[in-house]
């Protein structure tokens, strides 16, 4: 099935009611059989299906649908927030990220992120270039950096912990402090002098 025409045929047999929908359908397709380089195809046109709903007139759920293309429905969502990921970087002149330098799998990873930024910062510090990571040395980094956030912030908690228990010492030995100096004072002179010939003994 290497022919466009036998595609759209093929689609055209599904009985589909939505025209837009059959054109994403033959793109994906025939993407498909391109390679790799038409990714961004296959996950655009996705995240054009699922963004504008096309679906929803011939199948009844997302599932549904999913099914019916031979893929997961956490794999359809894969590609629209890559896709939405890529969009929102080409729209702004500051990012490194595009089409052209970042595949539909590093797009993911990366929308993935709490704080890319900090991400972006880490790699800078490491001297890494994310451009030019794989796939797999961008998941591996992305790992390194979690793990380095987590030991930054176990280090935080523990250092408050500290804190905490210091001032709690703190105010125990000064509450200790005020009970002897009310005990003293409710003393005669003949006791104190008792108390400080006991003292001495102790040296």
């Amino acid at each position: 099935m290497s022919n466009r025409n036998e595609l759209v045929t093929v689609v055209n047999n599904m009985g589909l009611s939505n025209k837009e929908l059959k054109k994403s359908i033959v793109n994906i397709k025939v993407a498909e059989l391109t390679g790799k380089q038409s990714a961004w195809v296959i996950a655009g046109e996705y995240d054009k299906i699922i963004k504008g709903e096309l679906f929803e007139e011939d199948f009844e759920s997302k599932g549904e649908f999913a099914s019916v293309m031979g893929v997961s429905g956490g794999l359809i969502s894969q590609y629209t927030k890559a896709v939405e990921f890529i969009r929102t970087c080409e729209s702004d002149t500051k990012s490194m990220f595009d089409k052209d330098n970042t595949t539909v799998g590093k797009a993911y990873m990366l929308a993935c992120l709490e704080d890319l930024q900090d991400f972006i910062g880490y790699c800078q510090s490491e001297d890494i270039n994310i451009i030019e990571l794989s796939d797999a040395g961008l998941k591996q980094t992305i790992k390194a950096y979690k793990n380095m956030v987590i030991v930054d912030d176990t280090e935080e908690v523990e250092d408050t912990d500290t804190e905490e228990v210091e001032d709690t010492d703190t105010e125990e030995v000064e509450d200790k402090v005020a009970y002897i100096k009310e005990l003293l004072q409710e003393l005669t002179s003949e006791e104190l002098k008792e108390i400080k010939s006991f003292i001495r003994t102790l040296k």
